[in-house]
Parts: C-alpha cells; structure tokens; sequence
C-alpha cells in the first residue's frame, strides 16, 4: 500500500486518475470534461427531483432520480464534484438511474457531491444537490424470489433468500385487509444460512396482503430498499373467483378477442387481473337446438340443451345495432343438465342485464376447461327483445276504413317485437259487436300489418283491437277503435229518389215564379198610358204626338227620350196659343216637326195619340212604325 493522500486514498490511484484527464472519456467512467450543453438553470419548476446515491454490496453503486416535465428529447447527466473543486459527469441518456463501480474515478471513500443536469428544449435544468461518502451510503435489496407462506401456530411464517452479501438486515412489512390502510411493523428476522423468516399476525376469514423491504441494521446511513412484489394470503375459507368474460364479434378474419377477468372477492391486493386472447372461428354444435327464454316477475331465466357434465357456460348478450360496442358475457358455475337435460341461467331484474326495451343478441358459449381460453365453443344462440315486451310490442297507430257494405278493412303500424328476428310470433285482431257483445279474434302472420274483417251488419257499432304476441308471452291489446258501417240502399231506388228530388224542386220553382208574377199584377197593377186617354187635346189645328209607355222610362233616361210632342201647324195657327200656354216644371219639353204634314200617317199618329181621324180613315200598326219606330210592337198599338 503506497502512501495516503490529504483524502485518505492511496496516492498513486490519484495520481493516475488525475493523468488520464486529458484522454478521452470512456462510457463507464465519469469524464472530466467540460459538459456538452449550456449551463444549467436552477430556477426550473420542473426538472430532475429527488436524486438518492449508494452503494449496493455485490452490485456497485447507484444514483436513481425522478424527472418532472415532457420526457420526449430529454438527456440526463450525472455530475459529481469533488472536494477540490473538480467535477465530472456521466451521460445516463433518457435513463432515470445509473449503475457505475468503484473504477469509474470516483473517490467512494471521500465526500462528494452530486447532482442531475437534465438538457432538453434547448434548455438545461438542475437537481438539488446531494453531499454524502458513497461507500458508507448502503442500500439493501428487497427479498429475492418469491416469498413462501405457511401457517403455525395462528401465526404466518414469511421465508426468503437472502441476498448475497446482504447479511444482518432490519425488516419492515406492512400488511392490509381489503379496503383498510397499511399498518407497518418492524423486526430483526430470523437469519439461517442463505435464508431469512419472520413471523406476522394471521387474519382467519379475512384475505390480506404483505410487503418486504430490508435495510442495514449496523450502519446508521442505510437507506431501506424497494418494496418486495406484494404477497396475497386468501382466508381459510374463501368464496368462490368472480371471471368475467368480455368478447367481441367475430371480426373478418374469422376470429375473435376474448378477455378474462377474475376477482378473488375481499383481496386487498387484486388477484390474477386480466388475460387477452383472440381465439378462432366459433362453431355450432350439429343441432344445437332451440334457446328458450322465461320472463317472470322476478327475473328472466334461458334454457338450452346442455352439452354435457360439468360445463361451464358462457351468456352473451349484446343491444342489435351496435355490433362496434364490446358485448357483456356472464360466467356460470360448473353444472350438469337437469332431468329434462337442460342447462339454466337466471338473473332477477336487480340484476340489471337486458332491461331495457330493445333487441338483444344473446349467444351461449361452453367449455368443459374454461382456464383454456382457446377451448370454447358456441352453443347456440338467439335474439330476445329485453325489457316489457307486452306493452312495448303493442302495435301503434291503428286505423279502420270502410271496404264493402259489410267489412272493413283494419290496418296498424308494425310492432317494435319486428325489429328482433324470431321473437314475434302473430298478430291477433280481436272484433266485439258492441249489441251483442259478441267477440271473435282473428290471427295472422307476423309479417302483416292488415286484415279484412267481412260478415258485419250495417248500422251496428263495432270496436277493433290488435296485439303482438311472442313465442313466450302475449301482448297487450292496443287502444280500442269504434266504428259502424252505415246503411245503404238499392242503386234504382237511390236512381228515383233523387229524380223525385228534382222534379219537386223544379215544380215548386216554377209554381212560386208563377205565383209571384200574379201577386204582383194585383199589388202592383199597371199605370194608364197618356196615349190611350183623351185627356189631351188640341183645338184649333192638326197635331202629332208620340207617347212612349209609361213602362218603358228607365231612371237614366234623358227628357227628349221620355216625350217627343210635334205640331205641325197649317197657316201658323196657334203658333201664340202655344208660346203662351206655361208648362209646369219638369214637363217635358215639346219639339216642334215643321217638316210633318197631316197626310196619311198624320193622321195615323193622330188618332194613336187620342187626336180625332179625319175622313174616318183607320191607320194600320205598319203605318205607325213607319212613321214612329219607338211605337211599332207597342201592345196598345192594335187597340
């Protein structure tokens, strides 16, 4: 041994570590050379935590650390610094520990310090650091192996092997029931050669779990080592695994995923978790036979040709439409058939399953090795439609119209039951004669959605009902429809009541025109025609006058219209008379006709207009209209 230096190391050691600082840095050993990133930043809320250095006997030494932050393109280095002021670092890469021994050149029996640099994002940040002597730093490992369990004396004895060079170690285990927290216990264990025990409190008819970790008794700087893998002690009677099976559908491949879930019931540490595999193409059984299914008030029970003795069967039940949605599988316990052969399942309606009001593909698998995932098969399968089926199957919307003078044709909207395939049976229209109350009930094929009902009496009230029924329940009677066929008569008779109606309408049309007409000859009698009287006349000359019918002025019509008065005058006689003779107002006014002469028809207007005929002479009604238009067709001209 040469001579010892300030730090209590053999001199040449150092002095051939301190050489090599020009050389190029190996991967085991910590380089003493500047770092190759940025200073670090120390005022980073995240970054490398929790930095923990020491020595593992048999193993070396070892730094481990904690790591805050994105991890992506994250490098973590090492760095140790000695007492001098030198440092050095390792490159530990992504890692959050590094393993180094006591030739990576640094001094373990000497105090240094340590701490993580960790550069990412073009950025570098810094651990607390850590000062501390490595060699006396111990850090135990936890048991090795697994843990063997036996029972003495109301107590369990826990036994291990115990690590190499590892001797002469502190124990702590901590235990728990299920849902209780951990209570923690320390002890010096029994130590053999190569094995170590110790003794903990045993629960009868509670499972519980224990953990195991070691230290260095001696050496006050130890650091306790990890916790063993945790160790299950189920009760001296336990109750049955709960295994779950979640399966999917058949993919296109042909095959399907399976998953198994088992629980040991009141474990604290959790049993033998979950298992996923993807088995083959299900297969049928030759003649698999039917799935029968009973509803009843307390729950929903399957029946099924069992395969054989001591199956377990798997039920799977899955909503139709959602074939992308993972299917819910309940596992029974091993059975044999019935004396009818069959194998049953139930649930009660606390249960939950296929409650709602919908279609369900249910599929029955079996296994006489269910641990063997790859060893089941399908039995069989159906479609059930969940929930009340009785009301939810009524059919909606139900009409009746008239067909003939006795039926009616009766039309619905399909039933809900149609959606699953198999599960409606029929449908059944019932028919009550409201007079008699007579019922007749007609069935038909579930494909239909209306029915003709013939042989019904006119003038009779008749209520119609439909329901869908399945192969196991009967529906309920849909809403009830009133309606009656109204009488009719012969086409002849209806040909002759309506001319008959006719006829009277028109003979009372024509009788009341008639009548009104007479009625008003009599109440309003016709007014005597100026024309026809004497009342006006002149002395002393030849006049024309032209009369118009008193029945023919129209409230519109202008003065000149209503009378047109000639004269004609021979010699000018009168011609004073009649400029002095005053008219009352609104009279109207008489034109003179110089151009007319008392020749022929002169005397025809004279004697229309009451005027005296010379020579006797009559005029003939064509005369008068040659003269006078407004006066031909006049019905007193011929009188």
């Amino acid at each position: 041994m040469g001579p010892l230096g300030t730090w209590g190391v053999p001199l040449l050691p150092l002095l051939l570590l301190l050489s090599k600082q020009g050389a190029a840095c190996r991967t085991s050993e910590c380089c003493f050379q500047d770092p190759p990133y940025p200073d670090a930043d120390a005022g980073s809320a995240s970054g490398p935590r929790n930095l923990s250095c020491y020595r593992i006997p048999s193993a070396g030494y070892e730094c481990s650390w904690q790591y805050e932050g994105p991890t992506a393109g994250v490098s973590h280095f090492l760095r140790c610094c000695l007492s001098s002021g030198r440092c050095c670092y390792f490159a530990a890469g992504s890692a959050t520990w590094l393993r180094f021994s006591d030739q990576a050149r640094v001094p373990v029996l000497c105090t240094v310090t340590l701490w993580v640099e960790s550069w990412a994002r073009n950025q570098t940040e810094k651990s607390p650091n850590v000062t501390l002597q490595l060699y006396s730093s111990v850090r135990y490992e936890p048991p090795l192996g697994d843990i063997r369990v036996s029972k003495s004396a109301r107590q369990l004895r826990l036994e291990w092997e115990t690590p190499a060079k590892q001797v002469r170690a502190e124990v702590q285990f901590r235990h728990r029931t299920h849902s209780s927290p951990w209570k923690l216990v320390s002890l010096f264990p029994k130590s053999m050669v190569g094995t170590e025990s110790c003794l903990c409190p045993l629960e009868v008819n509670v499972a519980q779990e224990f953990q195991l970790r070691r230290r260095h008794w001696e050496n006050q700087q130890s650091l306790w080592s990890k916790w063993s893998s945790p160790v299950c002690i189920p009760p001296e009677n336990p109750p049955p695994p709960q295994v779950r099976f979640s399966v999917e559908q058949l993919g296109r491949d042909g095959r399907r995923r399976l998953t198994l879930k088992e629980q040991v019931t009141g474990l604290g540490c959790g049993g033998r978790g979950a298992a996923t595999v993807s088995i083959g193409p299900s297969h049928l059984l030759p003649e698999p036979g039917a799935l029968n299914i009973s509803v009843g008030t307390s729950g929903t029970t399957l029946y099924w040709p069992a395969r054989a003795h001591r199956m377990t069967y798997c039920i799977e039940w899955q909503p139709v439409g959602q074939h992308g949605s993972l299917a819910n599988c309940n596992l029974t316990a091993p059975q044999d058939p019935d004396l009818a052969g069959m194998a049953t399942y139930s649930w009660s309606r606390e249960f939950g399953a296929m409650e709602q009001e919908k279609c369900y593909y249910i599929t029955v698998m079996a296994s006489a090795r269910p641990e063997k995932l790859t060893l089941w098969s399908t039995v069989l399968s159906a479609y059930h439609f969940g929930g009340n089926a009785s009301t939810a199957g009524m059919p909606p919307h139900v009409s009746v119209k008239n067909h003939s003078s006795d039926s009616v044709s009766v039309d619905w909207a399909p039933s809900l039951l149609s959606t699953c395939p198999g599960v409606l049976k029929q449908y059944v229209i019932r028919c009550r004669d409201e007079d008699s109350n007579q019922v007749s009930e007609q069935p038909v094929q579930p494909t239909e959605t209306q029915v003709t009902l013939r042989g019904l009496r006119a003038g009779v009230a008749y209520t119609v009902q439909v329901r869908a029924d399945t192969a196991w329940l009967r529906g309920a009677w849909s809403q009830p429809q009133r309606f009656s066929i109204e009488v009719q008569g012969s086409d002849w008779f209806i040909f002759f009541a309506s001319l008959g109606s006719f006829l009277s309408i028109l003979l009372v049309g024509v009788l009341g025109y008639l009548g009104l007409n007479r009625a008003a000859r009599h109440l309003c009698p016709p007014l005597p025609t100026p024309c026809a009287s004497s009342a006006i006349e002149f002395t002393g000359g030849k006049e024309t006058w032209q009369c118009i019918n008193p029945m023919d002025f129209q409230e519109e019509a202008s003065l000149q219209e209503a009378l047109v008065v000639e004269l004609s005058w021979d010699k000018g006689e009168g011609t004073e008379a009649l400029e002095k003779t005053e008219q009352p107002e609104g009279t109207p006014e008489l034109v003179l006709d110089a151009e007319l002469s008392l020749e022929d028809g002169d005397r025809c207007k004279a004697k229309f207009l009451g005027l005296s005929e010379p020579d006797g002479q009559r005029c003939t009604p064509a005369q008068v209209g040659a003269r006078h238009p407004l006066l031909l067709g006049d019905p007193g001209l011929e009188a």
